[in-house]
C-alpha cells in the first residue's frame, strides 16, 4: 500500500486523493479564514476609532478595554476555524463525523457566502447610484431629491475637519469620500467571498466524498500501524 505525504497510507488511490483534497481545502481554508480576521480588525479598528471620537468618557473607558478590542475578535477567530480544523484532523485521523460536520457545515457557508456576495453588489450599486444622482444640482425629480436628503441627513451624526456638514454640498462631499472607502472595502469583500464560495462549495462536494469513501469502509491507517 502506497504511502502518501502526511505520513498516511491508503487501501486505494482514490481514497488517497481524497484525503489529500480535503486536507487542502481545509488548509487553504484555514489561511482565508486569518486573512479575512486581519482584514477584519484592520477596519474595525478605524470604524472604532472614528466612532470614538463621538463619545463621552464613559463611552470611550468601554471602548479602550482590552477585552472589547482584541478578545472579542480572537473569539470569533477561533470559532470560524473549527470548520476547517474539522476537516483537516478527520481526514487525516479518519473521523467520519467530523468530516460530515465539515462537508455540510461548508455546504451552508457557501449558501451564507452567496447572499454575502448579493448583498455586497446590491451596496455597491446603491452606493454609486446615489453618488451619481444626489450630486448637487442634479436631482430634480422630488422623490430623488427626498432619498438624496434622507441619507444626508446622517451627516448631522458626523464630524469632519476637512468639509463643512451644515450645508448640502459639503455634506455631499463627505458622504462621497466615505462611500468611496466603503466602495473600495466592499470590492475586496466582494472578491474574498467569491474565492470562499468556490471553496465552500468544493469542500463540501469532496467532504462529501470523503465520508462516503469512508462509509464504505476504504479507511486510511497511520503509517506507523505496520502489518505484523
Amino acid at each position: 500500500m502506497p504511502f502518501g505525504p502526511f505520513a498516511l497510507r491508503f487501501h486505494n488511490a482514490r481514497h488517497e486523493k481524497l484525503v489529500h483534497r480535503v486536507m487542502c481545502l481545509a488548509g487553504t481554508a484555514m489561511v482565508l479564514v486569518v486573512l479575512r480576521f486581519l482584514l477584519a480588525l484592520c477596519v474595525n479598528q478605524d470604524v472604532m476609532k472614528d466612532f470614538q471620537k463621538q463619545q463621552e468618557p464613559a463611552g470611550q473607558e468601554i471602548l479602550d478595554n482590552t477585552a472589547m478590542k482584541v478578545g472579542i475578535p480572537i473569539i470569533g477567530l477561533l470559532f470560524a476555524c473549527v470548520i476547517p480544523c474539522c476537516g483537516y484532523f478527520g481526514a487525516k485521523n479518519n473521523n467520519s463525523t467530523a468530516v460530515c460536520f465539515f462537508a455540510y457545515c461548508n455546504c451552508c457557508f457557501g449558501f451564507i457566502q452567496t447572499l454575502a456576495a448579493i448583498l455586497c453588489v446590491v451596496g455597491i450599486v446603491a452606493m454609486s447610484v446615489l453618488s451619481e444622482q444626489c450630486k448637487p444640482g442634479v436631482a430634480t425629480d422630488p422623490q430623488v431629491q427626498e432619498t438624496c436628503a434622507n441619507v444626508l441627513n446622517s451627516c448631522k451624526y458626523m464630524k469632519s475637519d476637512h468639509f463643512d456638514l451644515q450645508n448640502y454640498d459639503g455634506c455631499y462631499d463627505h458622504m462621497s469620500e466615505q462611500f468611496s472607502f466603503a466602495i473600495g472595502i466592499l470590492s475586496v469583500i466582494l472578491a474574498i467571498n467569491c474565492c470562499t464560495c468556490c471553496l465552500a462549495c468544493a469542500s463540501c462536494w469532496w467532504g462529501r466524498e470523503l465520508h462516503t469513501s469512508m462509509q464504505f469502509n476504504d479507511i486510511c491507517m497511520d503509517s506507523s500501524d505496520d502489518d505484523v
